[in-house]
């Protein structure tokens, strides 16, 4: 499977959708994210997706 990203547009469209979520599980889940599925973080930033 083959993926196109345009990486100088997703920070724009991560800016105008996601909000950062404030309870205690997620600000944990985001915390431990990187460490626990680094796979998938450098995944994720080869698409220029910040998983912060």
């Amino acid at each position: 499977m083959k993926y196109i990203a345009n990486i100088k547009e997703t920070p724009s469209y991560l800016d105008m959708y996601n909000k950062p979520y404030e309870c205690m599980l997620c600000r944990n889940y985001v915390k431990t994210f990187s460490t626990v599925y680094s796979e998938a973080v450098e995944a994720l930033s080869q698409l220029g997706i910040n998983i912060k």
